[in-house]
């Protein structure tokens, strides 16, 4: 195999009938949002955020990111959202359909293709469609996201610095004191092989 190429595990989504690759190594979990859920998304320097067990998760539309359609909360009945992570920061994308979970073979993009940063390359899949390779930093950059998610983090640090929450609790014991961290387990392990179906969109709830 040529050194230009190299196999990693995607999902594959699709947005407006196009499929998209996303590294599995940015993904985090799956969620969906039904109904009554979604007039919960508010807008935070223009910015569409949820908030995901407490904490706010930016979202971006992947269709409206590609200027291929337009995003209407209002009139949604069903939002799917892939959470990202990446450089340490987390977001939520927005796709129409999770398709499948499977290893992929990476090409490098075209000249003509290279200028755009939300894609790291290109893949034949399994029928053999095409799909461009997201590029997740990439789209953090491009939606102007990291300031945003820089404060964010600034005042998470601060707020676990001040010990508000109830992520963080102290214990005295012996005269010492012992720091009790409840941890979120968010990785992506245990996702189904590239023979199986992913799992299933779950509800934040």
């Amino acid at each position: 195999m040529p050194l230009t190429l190299a196999i990693i595990p995607a999902l594959i989504a699709s947005s407006e009938g196009d499929r998209y690759a996303i590294p599995q190594a940015n993904v985090l979990e799956l969620v969906q949002l039904q109904g009554e859920q979604i007039k919960d998304i508010e807008i935070i320097h223009s910015v569409p955020v949820f908030r995901l067990r407490g904490e706010l998760l930016p979202l971006v539309s992947l269709g409206k990111m590609l200027k291929i359609s337009i995003m209407d909360y209002n009139q949604m009945n069903f939002i799917g959202i892939v959470v990202l992570k990446a450089g340490g920061h987390q977001f939520g994308l927005i796709v129409d359909e999770i398709i499948d979970s499977q290893e992929i073979v990476i090409k490098p993009l075209g000249k003509q293709l290279q200028e755009l940063k939300v894609y790291s390359g290109a893949t034949i899949l399994g029928d053999g469609t095409i799909a461009l390779i997201l590029d997740v930093m990439g789209i953090i950059e491009h939606a102007n996201l990291k300031t945003m998610l820089d404060e964010q983090q600034k005042e998470e640090k601060i707020r676990r610095f001040k010990g508000d929450g109830d992520d963080i609790k102290q214990k005295k014991e012996g005269g010492n004191f012992r720091r009790f961290c409840s941890l979120k387990t968010l990785r992506a392990d245990g996702w189904p092989c590239p023979s199986q179906r992913p799992p299933a969109l779950k509800s934040c709830l």
